[in-house]
């Protein structure tokens, strides 16, 4: 799926079916932050990002 809408609805249905979802983020900080809040907010869930301390 390539579409972030489509993506943030089927997430939104899977939350109403009792479905949760973890938002986990792993990189050097150029991860797409906006996109991670939303995908969260529509799980009604957490974000998590993991950065080594070396990449910051």
């Amino acid at each position: 799926m390539t579409n972030h809408e489509q993506l943030i609805e089927l997430i939104k249905h899977k939350r109403l079916k009792g479905i949760a979802l973890i938002t986990l983020g792993f990189g050097r900080g150029n991860y797409n932050d906006y996109l991670t809040e939303q995908l969260a907010d529509a799980g009604n869930t957490l974000i998590l990002f993991m950065m080594h301390e070396r990449y910051q």
